[in-house]
């Protein structure tokens, strides 16, 4: 076997027993760089990292990834330096809304360099924004304005949102760290609040992502009566990994459901045409779970205020019936009072005139009484002669015989 290799350029043939320095080595394949790609060529590369410097220079690593997603297949070093990024940035964000972010497919102008010390390097001297638009994002933006001309995207949002909702249907993958994060927050709350969930599974990324979910949700459907609302949650992930929540036929779905659809997916600054057309489009999953956590809160805060309201109330009132009561007592008292006197009086004026009556008092005054074989005689009319009459007088009784009578009757004044 012949173990004798040779490296062929323009200036020299090595062969594999000559002993090179790394120096030479790297120059050698810095030539060699140099002379394969004299200008600059088209690449399109997904972007893993960028970072901008102080100085205005922009550095990207750009990555390629294996079929599957087992794992990155190439990766390279790139920059775009200050002179060219001050152009490129602004019309890219013009193009696209966007700056350029991690995730992103470029179709980029690029000029491959081999330094012996820093190795290889991509100079970036132009971007295509409409490449990173492209068809995906165009066919996003007529989506959009489809369901706004079918009058789609408030549809679910018409719907009444429960006031308490503890019924949750959820659609995700049951691996997706999301669906961990939503669920640990949900049942670790410290409202004590229990709450009813139930796993629809469904893919969250891919081409198959769409029919999944939508399937997911018909299953639900037929049983509504059964849940409060419905969430829809997925972690972050790369562009293309969530491109699937801007199907239309999902959106359709959404928008139609029969009951609220709160969405929660990808990161911070993800924003899909299904949180579009949902009842309520959240960030992330955790933001869902502080949504349905904030309902009872708030309900909680306004029974405290309330049970506060009343007991005030109650207290008001209670000071109002004291001072009411106080009033009654002080009017019962004087009335009493009134009446104990009025009473007194009248007792007062009853003595008098039963004391008056007693016929000791009266033959005290100087009158005298007749009585009559033991009876008091209350007419003169009555006395007969022979008749033997007592004289009743303060001193003393006076015992009579009657032997001449004449009756005289008095008169009146």
């Amino acid at each position: 076997m012949n173990k004798t290799l040779y490296l062929v350029s323009n200036i020299n043939v090595v062969s594999m027993e000559e002993k090179l320095t790394l120096l030479q080595l790297q120059e050698m394949i810095q030539e060699g760089v140099s002379e394969i790609f004299p200008q600059s060529l088209q690449l399109v590369s997904e972007v893993s990292s960028v970072k901008e410097n102080a100085s205005g220079h922009c550095y990207l690593e750009l990555v390629e990834w294996q079929e599957g997603g087992r794992g990155p297949a190439a990766k390279a070093r790139a920059m775009i330096w200050s002179s060219a990024y001050r152009i490129i940035k602004p019309l890219f964000k013009s193009a696209t809304g966007r700056d350029i972010e991690v995730g992103m497919h470029l179709l980029m102008r690029v000029q491959p360099q081999y330094s012996p010390l820093y190795g290889l390097s991509l100079i970036i001297s132009d971007i295509d924004p409409l490449f990173t638009v492209g068809e995906m994002e165009l066919a996003r933006q007529r989506t959009i304005e489809r369901l706004q001309k079918e009058g789609l995207m408030e549809m679910n949002a018409l719907l009444p949102l429960p006031l308490l909702p503890s019924r949750i249907a959820i659609v995700s993958s049951p691996t997706a760290a999301g669906y961990a994060d939503f669920m640990n927050h949900l049942q670790e709350n410290q409202l004590g609040v229990n709450f009813l969930t139930e796993l629809f599974v469904a893919p969250m990324q891919g081409d198959e992502a769409p029919d999944g979910i939508i399937a997911a949700l018909e299953r639900i459907a037929q049983r509504e009566e059964e849940f409060d609302l419905v969430v829809l949650i997925r972690g972050g992930g790369a562009v293309t990994d969530l491109i699937s929540f801007d199907n239309y036929d999902l959106a359709v779905n959404i928008a139609n459901f029969p009951l609220p659809v709160i969405t929660g997916v990808g990161h911070e600054t993800d924003y899909h045409i299904c949180d579009m057309v949902a009842h309520t489009g959240l960030k992330t999953p955790t933001a869902v779970a502080d949504f349905l956590l904030d309902a009872f809160a708030r309900e909680r805060e306004a029974l405290e205020s309330m049970a506060t309201r009343i007991a005030n109330l109650l207290m008001l009132k209670i000071k109002e019936q004291n001072r009411n009561l106080d009033m009654i007592k002080e009017r019962l008292r004087f009335a009493v009072r009134g009446r104990v006197e009025r009473e007194l009086g009248r007792l007062g004026l009853m003595e008098a005139a039963l004391k008056s009556a007693i016929p000791e008092e009266v033959l005290s005054k100087g009158f005298a009484m007749l009585y009559s074989n033991g009876s008091r005689v209350r007419s003169l009319a009555g006395i007969e002669e022979g008749q033997r009459i007592e004289i009743a007088m303060s001193d003393g009784v006076l015992r009579l015989r009657a032997t001449e009578v004449e009756f005289i009757p008095l008169k009146k004044s």
